[in-house]
């Protein structure tokens, strides 16, 4: 039986690609699904870009510090035991090397990525292919709360 639900971890996608991203070390995979929700092929309404984007868009929220309360606790054990240092991150995403250590990617990777995850959240809250699968008034507007949530969250990250 497959998970759904108005969460961003409360599908089947969401949940495989969780295991992909605490399997490895990088945030390739964060970028990656990011990438892909972002595509001009994503095509939302039969595929998983949109549950991976949001996903990591959610990740992105709590490398900022803004975690959902349902953020799976593989992620945020992933997200603990790597304290961010500069110069791997930097040379594993850019090939741009750094000093020091932080609890979150620094600034000119973070940035990015936050801006991304921001897109991302917007593409799939005005994509109809998503709101169809809800089948009624009730599960889009539990499904938006939850998007509206995340975009917060979000936006906290970015200021």
């Amino acid at each position: 039986m497959g998970a759904w639900g108005y969460g961003s971890f409360e599908n089947d996608d969401a949940l495989d690609w969780v295991g992909d991203l605490t399997d490895g070390r990088s945030l390739k995979p964060v970028e990656a699904a990011l990438d892909a929700a972002l595509g001009a092929e994503a095509d939302f309404g039969i595929s998983g870009e949109a549950e991976c984007g949001s996903a990591a868009a959610e990740v992105v929220a709590a490398l900022g510090g803004a975690p959902s309360g349902d953020l799976p606790e593989e992620i945020a054990e992933w997200i603990a035991t790597r304290p961010w240092e500069r110069r791997g991150l930097l040379s594993r995403l850019t090939g741009k090397g750094g000093g020091g250590q932080s609890d979150r990617p620094p600034r000119e990777v973070f940035g990015p990525l936050v801006a991304k995850a921001q897109r991302v959240v917007e593409r799939v809250m005005q994509d109809e292919g998503v709101r169809s699968r809800f089948l009624d008034e009730a599960g889009v507007a539990e499904w938006e709360r939850h998007a509206r949530d995340l975009a917060a969250r979000l936006g906290r990250c970015a200021s």
